[in-house]
């Protein structure tokens, strides 16, 4: 069955390829669908593909949670060696470094339930491996320390907090600020010095919708397909993938996928059907096996 599960992911992401195809005729350039956390890797992957493509425009059309800054800067500065134009589709969000993206972009297309974030960079935890605490957390604690008016509470609690942590909180915040003053929409904005405290500092939440109305409110430029079809078509896409996704959740782990007209990079997790529960002498985890299929998915 895990055979079946590879060959129906096969079949679909095929005929999304095709999707792709007809969507580039439509916008007049290149497309890359990118779904996916930002770090090294998938910079890497998106290299891949991206040094695949030629012509004048770029149409990025992003899904992701955000991740590294720079991993986010590493992205826009090869969309911007290898195209002339770059432009950032987002139907659904892109949030935190990947809010980076869209405003580095020559044009941002927002679709009406798409979103961007604050940008809020992760700080990594000096003595847990692989653990990220958003800078902000770091930066509300000192502020709640800072607020004490107890010097015994004020000591107590500054020793709990690691001094790594304080000064990689400033350090990060002051980063995201650099690669957002260069950012084109940013300075191309109303208020470059608003907008870079609004994404940086102004949201308490990490998942505060930065949608169009509040892009609006900012001074962000954005841009319309002059056929609002185009847009339609990009939905249609995303969502068929979203529902592919959803309706294939139990056997299918998609971590990564980058795709474009003529390749296919993506991690996936295919998960095989568990054995009939009548099988006796097995025990409970041999059930299942996992496979994880990596590279080039598409001929």
């Amino acid at each position: 069955m895990g055979n079946f599960s590879q060959e129906i992911c096969t079949k679909y992401f095929s005929s999304l390829k095709g999707k792709i195809t007809n969507l580039e005729k439509r916008v007049g350039g290149k497309v890359i669908f990118f779904d996916g956390e930002l770090n090294s890797s998938s910079a890497f992957h998106f290299h891949k593909v991206l040094r695949k493509l030629t012509g004048k425009k770029l149409f990025l059309v992003l899904e992701s949670p955000g991740g590294h800054i720079d991993s986010a800067a590493k992205i826009i500065h090869m969309c911007k060696q290898y195209f002339k134009e770059f432009n950032v589709v987002v139907p659904s969000y892109a949030k935190s470094a990947a809010t980076l993206i869209c405003v580095s972009a020559d044009n941002l297309f927002l679709g009406s339930g798409g979103e961007m974030g604050p940008v809020d960079p992760q700080v990594l935890h000096p003595l847990e491996q692989k653990t990220y605490i958003p800078a902000l957390s770091i930066k509300d604690a000192l502020e709640f320390i800072e607020s004490s008016n107890d010097p015994y509470v004020k000591i107590g609690l500054t020793e709990k907090i690691d001094p790594y942590l304080m000064g990689a909180y400033r350090r990060v915040i002051k980063l995201a600020e650099q690669y957002l003053h260069d950012a084109h929409l940013v300075k191309t904005s109303k208020s470059p010095k608003e907008v870079i405290d609004a994404l940086t500092h102004k949201y308490i939440s990490h998942g505060y919708p930065i949608d169009i109305q509040e892009c609006e409110k900012l001074g962000i430029p954005l841009k319309k397909f002059k056929d609002e079809k185009i847009m339609d078509e990009v939905y249609d896409l995303f969502e068929e993938y979203i529902d592919f996704t959803i309706t294939h959740s139990e056997r299918l782990k998609i971590g990564l996928l980058i795709l474009s007209s003529n390749l296919c990079m993506q991690k996936i997790k295919i998960i095989a059907d568990p054995l009939p529960a009548t099988i006796s002498n097995l025990k409970k985890e041999d059930s299942c096996n996992n496979s994880l299929v990596q590279g080039n998915l598409l001929p």
